[in-house]
């Protein structure tokens, strides 16, 4: 049963480290866009 609540617990911690990441990713790439629709401009 400690085992299965350790995994379950590493498993949360990857998902979170995940989804951290991929809120980086879209920030800059929206940080990006922005920079482009000014030189546009």
């Amino acid at each position: 049963m400690k085992k299965h609540k350790k995994a379950i617990f590493f498993l949360t911690l990857i998902l979170l480290f995940i989804i951290s990441l991929y809120c980086i990713y879209y920030d800059r790439r929206k940080e990006s866009q922005d920079l482009i629709l000014l030189l546009l401009q």
